[in-house]
């Protein structure tokens, strides 16, 4: 059996890795088929002159930004997953993935670098894949992530949960009891 994943910053990170494999498959067969226009290098120009976004540079800033971004939302997603619950994990995952989507497809590439699509869907497929990562990221989360992260799971010895925020049982017990 395999060991569960306790720590959730962890569990993010590498839920993130394995949602990537599938989601950046997608992104490249809508880049294939004509029906995307984001280049896969965009994140590069966040700091480098759009000219240089397609270099070995360039693809080594992209490829970190998108790993950095990716992490970042793997590990939402399992705090949100912590906060809520495990149930429904592929939707809230979804829905953290639609967030990063409209703050970085909207706010930055749109409206601060002013990256926009030539294709009228493009938008609209680049919301699916992430949509399809977040969501393959919660999934992964809630099925590699230990149940004493989640407050879906049956420990009935609350000492054994690990706090969302570093409260201990004792202190949420006072609080909850009003001592």
């Amino acid at each position: 059996m395999m060991k569960k994943i306790k720590d959730r910053i962890t569990l993010g990170a590498i839920s993130s890795i394995i949602a990537s494999i599938p989601s950046a498959t997608s992104y490249i067969i809508f880049n294939k088929l004509g029906l995307n226009d984001y280049h896969i290098n965009y994140p590069a120009s966040i700091f480098l002159n759009r000219s240089r976004t397609n270099t070995s540079e360039g693809k080594i800033v992209s490829a970190l930004v998108h790993t950095i971004t990716d992490c970042s939302s793997g590990v939402v997603s399992t705090y949100v997953l912590s906060a809520t619950g495990r149930d429904n994990a592929f939707m809230k995952g979804a829905g953290v993935g639609s967030f990063y989507w409209l703050t970085l497809n909207g706010l930055i590439y749109n409206n601060l670098l002013h990256i926009k699509s030539k294709k009228p869907y493009a938008p609209i497929y680049s919301w699916a894949h992430h949509a399809l990562f977040g969501g393959l990221c919660a999934f992964a989360a809630s099925k590699l992530g230990d149940d004493s992260i989640f407050p879906d799971t049956h420990i009935l010895d609350s000492s054994q949960k690990i706090p969302l925020a570093g409260y201990s049982g004792e202190v949420v017990s006072t609080l909850k009891n009003g001592d």
